[in-house]
């Protein structure tokens, strides 16, 4: 669409202006060393090209330690006096990167100051864009996979000149729902001669995170070296299962058989599935879930919903202050005013 076209046009603008206007700062290893003696080598080249350029991209698969590269970035920059921020596609991401580097994290609208747009227009306007741009010295920005066109444009026009943008993600992660690949794009550009994006993939899987099975079976995955999993395999359990039978099963593991075995609360259970339709997808082993952990009996309930209920955010609503991907728990129901 033309609006993609200029979306893409304005992306390719804002990198360049920042190319152009950066001021480079060089990162020593005896800085780095003193706020992490173990970084490997390639994170430490992730640290030096993050302030080296103005626009970077930071990549690699689970477990090789791109947050523990931010975290070691935002010690530097403050070191420096620099004002940082951090910020994701969604409210659940940007949450794990807050509890994962101990800095506050936003999504990358509220970081905007997004508001809907009027008039009945779709989408959405930011407080800061190419007229006032954002304040900070650093931006860093994860999961950046999940970004498409339009967000990816509405955060680089509103960095300001001089300013370090840091995109951190994993290009066999969750791609964007909207139109385009940015990440995928960006590293594409980095690889050309006098490119003004920069990349480093870290590749190491470090020990703690090798102890994991998830982690390694991703990277096994991904090359295709690896046969399908049977019964336990570390911290994976693969459960062979008639796919009618998956719901009656999932929620039994999701209520009594998880919460007995990691000693945890069954609503700390979390459950994806790769669809929504289906016998087993999504929107079916919502309702067997919601049966099992929070039946309804003759409770008030407001659209299938009632008192103790899960629920998840699925689009960013600023004026509620909730974004993307936060997920509640209903505390009350009025049935006569259908609220929850």
């Amino acid at each position: 669409l033309p609006s993609d076209a200029t979306a893409e046009a304005d992306i390719a603008k804002a990198i360049r202006r920042l190319d152009d206007e950066h001021r480079p700062r060089r990162i020593t290893d005896d800085e780095m060393r003193a706020v992490d003696p173990e970084l490997t080598p390639e994170q430490r080249e992730a640290v030096r090209t993050a302030f080296a350029h103005a626009v970077s991209v930071v990549t690699g698969g689970p477990g090789t330690g791109k947050t523990r590269t931010v975290a070691t970035m935002l010690a530097c920059a403050a070191a420096a006096g620099q004002q940082v921020a951090l910020c994701a596609p969604t409210g659940r991401a940007a949450k794990r990167l807050e509890e994962l580097t101990g800095h506050r994290a936003t999504t990358i609208h509220r970081l905007l100051e997004a508001r809907p747009a009027s008039d009945g227009e779709d989408g959405f306007v930011f407080a800061f864009d190419a007229r006032r741009r954002l304040p900070h010295d650093l931006i860093v920005a994860d999961e950046w996979s999940m970004a498409d066109v339009t967000l990816a444009r509405a955060l680089l026009v509103a960095v300001a000149d001089g300013g370090h943008v840091v995109l951190v993600g994993d290009i066999d992660q969750l791609p964007p729902v909207g139109p385009g690949a940015v990440l995928r794009d960006l590293l594409v550009v980095a690889q050309r001669p006098d490119a003004p994006v920069a990349a480093t993939a870290l590749t190491t899987v470090h020990r703690q995170a090798a102890r994991s099975r998830i982690i390694t079976l991703a990277h096994e995955l991904k090359q295709g070296a690896v046969d399908p999993p049977r019964g336990r395999d570390g911290d994976v359990f693969a459960v062979p299962q008639a796919t009618a039978g998956i719901p009656d099963r999932v929620a039994e593991i999701v209520a009594v058989r998880a919460p007995d075995y990691f000693s945890c609360a069954s609503s700390d259970v979390q459950v994806l599935a790769p669809r929504y339709g289906g016998p087993a997808g999504v929107e079916h082993l919502n309702d067997v879930l919601q049966a099992r952990r929070t039946p309804r009996g003759g409770r008030a309930t407001v659209a299938g919903f009632c008192e103790g209920g899960r629920v998840v955010q699925t689009r960013n609503s600023p004026e509620l202050g909730i974004g993307n991907g936060e997920v509640g728990e209903i505390a009350a129901v009025d049935d006569d005013e259908a609220q929850l």
